[in-house]
């Protein structure tokens, strides 16, 4: 979570790995660097060659906010993309609910959920066409469902 990570940067950490799926690039927070599991069903090669060919989502703004939700449900579910002209067709995941089409004002891709997530721990997604390469881009995060 954010309380987290400023944890780490107050002392002298330069980058953290999550255990969120996803690709590296240099748009990437290097507090926030993604990895693909390569585990279980994951590791068959070609679902592994699947992910290697999905390009990192430059997002400056979760919602909500990596770790506990501060509301359930949240307001919105989505981010703030950084590059919003490059970006088509976006879709937001949400583990108890899929993937599902996006509402879309200006940077911000969202889907607004109006019943209270179950899950304990939900991964959250953002995935979007790139326009100028036609690959698809994604970022991910964690958040629980229990209030602090």
């Amino acid at each position: 979570n954010l309380a987290l990570i400023e944890v780490l940067r107050q002392r002298g950490y330069r980058a953290v790995f999550t255990q969120d799926p996803g690709n590296v690039d240099v748009h990437s927070d290097p507090f926030r660097l993604s990895r693909q599991a390569v585990v279980g069903s994951w590791s068959r090669m070609d679902h592994f060659i699947r992910r290697l060919n999905r390009e990192n989502l430059p997002v400056e703004d979760f919602f909500p906010d990596p770790g506990f939700l501060e509301q359930n449900p949240p307001p919105k579910i989505g981010g703030r993309l950084k590059f919003p002209s490059r970006y088509s067709d976006c879709e937001v995941y949400v583990s108890e609910l899929g993937w599902m089409k996006v509402e879309r004002s200006g940077a911000e891709v969202f889907i607004k959920v109006n019943r209270v997530l179950q899950r304990k721990w939900n991964r959250i997604g953002i995935r979007c066409r790139n326009n100028d390469t036609g690959m698809w881009a994604e970022a991910f995060w964690m958040v629980m469902g229990v209030s602090r």
